[in-house]
This record gives C-alpha cells, structure tokens and sequence, in this order.
C-alpha cells in the first residue's frame, strides 16, 4: 500500500493533519492567548508582551506561576507532541513501503491523533475557565484571543482525524 492505493480517507486525513500541525504550532507559540486590548497585553503559553517588547515565561522562578497555567502549558506541549508524533505516523502509513498498510501504524497513528485533540482540548478548556484569574490591577479580565482560537480548531480537527481514520478502520 503506497499513497496512490491508500484509500481516500486516510489521503484526506494525511492532508488535514499536515495543516492540523502547522495551526496546532502557531496556536501553541503565538503570544494571543489572553489579550487586553486597552494596555496592548498578549499572554501566550511560552511569551508575554506588552507595548514596550516580549519576554519569556521561563525566565524567572517557577514558583510564581499558577498551578493552572502549569497544567494548562504542559496539556499544549504534549498536544503539540502527540501531534508531531501523529504526523510521523500518517506519513509512515501512507509512504513508507515497510509500514505502509499495517494494521499497528494504523492503530498508533489513530491513538496519537485522539490524544493529540484531547490534550490540546483540555488545555484550552483549562484557559478558558481559569482566564478571570489573569490578574492586572485597574484592568478587566483579558479576552481570548486568535492563539487560543486556533488551537481549539487544532484540537476539533484532530478529533475529526480522528474519526476518517476510524471509518477507514471500519469501511
């Protein structure tokens, strides 16, 4: 089984994850994810910025990050992982002649995309119940921004990955 004998679903579903990936990677290491417009404020997952410049979250003590936020980075960093390892897999059963067609590089594939969407689902279901707990004084709570937006649709086109490779399993 090459590419060209690979059944439509599964050329479909290689296609989707391709771009899955890539808005999965700029979602997860864009500065959008909680926004403040009147102060020009962006929080992602790895940067802060404000009007005056970025810096990285990782530079000073760990201690004064909220447990929240800690589950919530690492949910988006397996995501991302589960995603690229996904992607290496799809690509490996479609292209690869060793592995192409095999029931295993199917059923790994479909487990990494499932927790590629749940992982990176979780996350943002974690951003968005505790993003009122973002404190900046004088300044309402952010919004989400287009980061955020965008790892959701990451995380719903997995899912639906997901499912292609399952009705292929079943067809």
């Amino acid at each position: 089984m090459t590419f060209r004998s690979s059944t439509s679903l599964v050329k479909i579903a290689f296609f989707i994850s391709v771009f899955a990936f890539v808005i999965t990677a700029v979602g997860v290491f864009t500065p959008n994810w909680m926004v403040i417009s009147k102060i020009d404020y962006r929080m992602g997952l790895v940067y802060v910025c404000t009007s005056t410049g970025c810096s990285s979250g990782g530079s000073g003590s760990t201690s004064a990050i909220p447990d929240w936020y800690m589950a919530m980075l690492v949910m988006e960093l397996f995501g991302i992982l589960f995603a690229a390892a996904s992607l290496i897999f799809i690509t490996l059963y479609i292209f690869c002649a060793a592995t192409s067609g095999k029931k295993w590089t199917r059923m790994v594939t479909l487990c990494l995309t499932y927790g590629a969407a749940f992982l990176l689902l979780i996350g943002v279901i974690i951003c968005a119940a505790k993003k009122n707990e973002v404190a900046i004084p004088l300044f309402p709570h952010p919004d989400l921004g287009w980061s955020f937006a965008l790892t959701v649709v990451a995380g719903l086109l997995y899912l639906g990955i997901g499912v292609m490779l399952l009705m292929d399993v079943f067809l």
